[in-house]
């Protein structure tokens, strides 16, 4: 299995490489989405171990989603990350995509 490993804490990355070597599995490993980017597009990747801390790593995890959809996505990330989004996931609200009109805003506060 090839495992691309993105933006990773260098802690972590001896694990993660001593792992994935015992299981016979190839480690690959990029900094940032960019780096991402090039190797998935000059390699098979069956999964990505992504740090999930700022929210640019949405558009790269949207990136793999359309393009290689057969890869498997494992984010990790920070409990301040994480608490943000079990709010948001607990949270009513309603989403208005830019440009909107504000006759559509002001239907959205009335509601």
């Amino acid at each position: 299995m090839n495992v691309l490993i993105v933006g990773m804490n260098e802690y972590f990355l001896k694990d993660l490489e001593e792992y994935f070597t015992i299981n016979d599995d190839v480690p690959y490993y990029a900094d940032n989405s960019r780096g991402a980017i090039q190797i998935l597009s000059e390699t098979k990747i069956d999964l990505v171990i992504l740090e999930f801390c700022i929210f640019d790593e949405v558009k790269l995890v949207k990136y793999i989603n359309d393009n290689y959809p057969e890869t498997q996505v494992v984010l990790t990330t920070s409990k301040k990350i994480n608490e943000m989004m079990k709010i948001i996931k607990n949270s009513e609200f309603r989403v208005l995509q830019h440009p909107f009109r504000f006759s559509e805003l002001k239907k959205l506060c009335r509601r």
